[in-house]
């Protein structure tokens, strides 16, 4: 219920009144990254078989008060395109947002773009820390999971020729929920 209320009350969000049918999985006995990783895709696997008309919100366990010890997604998005700048123009490839990410994730994680090379469409990976006194830990998200979608113009055919696609679900990752004065750093939300 909590979860529920705290969207209804969220002033930024333009989809807050759909607050009373939000899903919520409850994670809060997880402790591992790689288990927060399969609840993160089962987020996402609920809103690819609802066809992205169900919102769900994953609540990994509360950061105990006094305390900033609470597990963390550190991706914006669960699902996002790499951004890298090119070598030689230095202009952006993938997604200028994400190139600070792709970065990090390169240098600290040893991440490379699939087949070695920079594309337009990568997926990141996701990466999770269950405590910030252990290691964050790095996770590919599985192809089926992105669901990309094309990007076309119903009239104009030279708009397909610019070969763009999207994902088709959004999940806001490194948002915290407060309920009743308990902080959750770690609650991964899909909405539409």
């Amino acid at each position: 219920h909590g979860a529920r209320m705290a969207w209804r009350n969220a002033a930024k969000c333009s989809n807050r009144k759909f607050w009373s049918e939000l899903q919520l999985l409850d994670a809060r006995n997880v402790t591992t990254p790689a288990d927060m990783f399969a609840v993160c895709l089962e987020v996402l696997e609920r809103a690819l078989h609802s066809c992205v008309t169900t919102a769900n919100i994953a609540v990994f366990r509360p950061q105990t008060p006094g305390k900033a010890d609470g597990p963390r997604v550190w991706n914006n998005q669960l699902l996002r395109y790499a951004g890298y700048a090119d070598p030689d123009t230095g202009k952006p490839i993938g997604d200028p947002v994400e190139m600070d990410f792709t970065r990090m994730v390169m240098e600290d994680f040893g991440w490379s773009p699939p087949g070695g090379k920079p594309g337009r469409f990568d997926a990141l990976p996701v990466v999770l820390q269950a405590h910030p006194d252990e290691p964050p830990q790095m996770f590919e998200v599985p192809e089926q999971y992105m669901m990309r979608v094309p990007i076309r113009h119903p009239t104009n055919d030279a708009f397909a020729a610019l070969k763009l696609e999207w994902y088709a679900v959004p999940a806001v990752a490194n948002i915290e929920l407060a309920v009743g004065g308990i902080l959750y750093t770690a609650a991964p939300f899909n909405g539409w």
